[in-house]
């Protein structure tokens, strides 16, 4: 149910709209004492843990129905924001991201808080209460403290969606393995650097983006090239560069599926050759990995995917490949394995400072190369 203006307020209560596992009313939002905090944050995770829904406050209610719009005082709106936001930093683990404030006016000082809470993929959340940790979930009833055995199940939950994403990763790497990729790669690039990115919902039956509020293209694009071609195809949207010498095949291509998936394959990059020497400049890859990223988010925010996101990052037929030529570089050597599978990395929220976790999985690539440390 989306809450977004006076006339929906008005409607809960001409309606009677009850309480229920998706919506809870209350008259006041109070931040004062520890106690207060915890109730806040029982009540938020509750939502997290379930299958979301809006918090509301400035609603009075009595036996769950609404009676009265009386809103909440509120002196400075990015303040209060700010505020709710260190409490749900500070009291829940792993941190609830996936939830939107929007204030309502009802009067000129007077307003309704009401806060969007999406089911979280990364369940389940607790609430740090002294030294221990409480899990709450919610039913028709309202909130309630989930028992050892729904604690496990959320957790069974949760771990079935990373498996379902790191599935997906090892099925499309042995495909592209197999040269089953949605354009043929120029033949003379063996080599290919790969980005997966897949955000923990894609595999709901009911998880589909419509890729059309995408107006420009340019705004993902691939992850070194420009891309030149767009084609729309059976798993959704296209984006690749046709290699020069071969207008059939391509150097790389993006392709964004239905349900929110983005796969990213480079062969330009890997495959340029210094006389008899493949060179491979890894601190600029890295740097193209982070602007790619970051436009990743830009349409996943456009098309509204839910996060957390699974970071996949693949180098697959490298064997022999040096850093490219630089004096830092002096005591690099030459790859001895084919494939290097970097250490995977979520991102769960639009606002998380992800870039760190992005360079701390780069560091074994690096360290393959004989650097022990990441070079700046």
């Amino acid at each position: 149910m989306k809450i977004n203006s006076i006339e929906d307020l008005n409607s809960l209560k001409e309606n009677q709209i009850s309480e229920s596992k998706e919506i809870d009313y209350k008259e006041l939002l109070a931040l004062t004492s520890p106690t207060d905090k915890t109730n806040f944050i029982q009540n938020l995770t509750s939502f997290s843990n379930a299958i979301g829904g809006n918090l509301i406050y400035g609603i009075k209610a009595k036996d769950g129905i609404p009676t009265e719009i009386t809103g909440i005082e509120t002196n400075n709106n990015d303040s209060l924001k700010l505020q709710l936001d260190n409490i749900i930093q500070d009291l829940t683990s792993p941190r609830v991201s996936n939830y939107n404030f929007k204030f309502i006016p009802i009067s000129e000082a007077r307003q309704v808080l009401v806060i969007e809470i999406q089911k979280s993929w990364n369940s389940p959340h607790a609430v740090k209460i002294n030294k221990g940790f409480v899990f709450y979930s919610r039913n028709s009833a309202g909130k309630f403290p989930l028992d050892i055995f729904e604690i496990r199940n959320l957790f069974l939950e949760s771990s079935a969606q990373i498996e379902n994403a790191k599935s997906f990763r090892i099925k499309r790497i042995t495909e592209i393995i197999s040269d089953q990729t949605p354009v043929p790669i120029f033949e003379n690039y063996p080599s290919k650097f790969i980005l997966h990115s897949i955000p923990l919902n894609a595999f709901n039956p009911s998880t589909k983006y419509d890729l059309k509020l995408i107006k420009d293209y340019n705004m993902i694009g691939t992850m070194i090239e420009s891309y030149s071609h767009r084609m729309i195809n059976f798993e959704g949207v296209l984006l690749y560069t046709s290699h020069w010498e071969n207008q059939k095949s391509c150097g790389n291509y993006t392709q964004l599926y239905r349900n929110g998936i983005i796969e990213s394959l480079d062969a330009f990059s890997v495959n340029f050759y210094t006389g008899d020497i493949c060179k491979v400049h890894l601190y600029s890859l890295e740097n193209e990995v982070k602007e790619f990223i970051y436009r990743t988010l830009n349409v996943y925010s456009l098309l509204k995917v839910q996060l957390p996101i699974l970071i996949s990052i693949s180098f697959l037929n490298m064997k022999g490949k040096e850093l490219s030529q630089k004096i830092s570089y002096a005591r690099s050597k030459s790859l001895l394995r084919e494939n290097y599978y970097l250490p995977d990395f979520l991102i769960e929220s639009y606002d998380e400072d992800w870039e760190t976790s992005l360079a701390e999985s780069f560091i074994p690539l690096w360290n393959a190369f004989g650097i022990e440390n990441r070079l700046d």
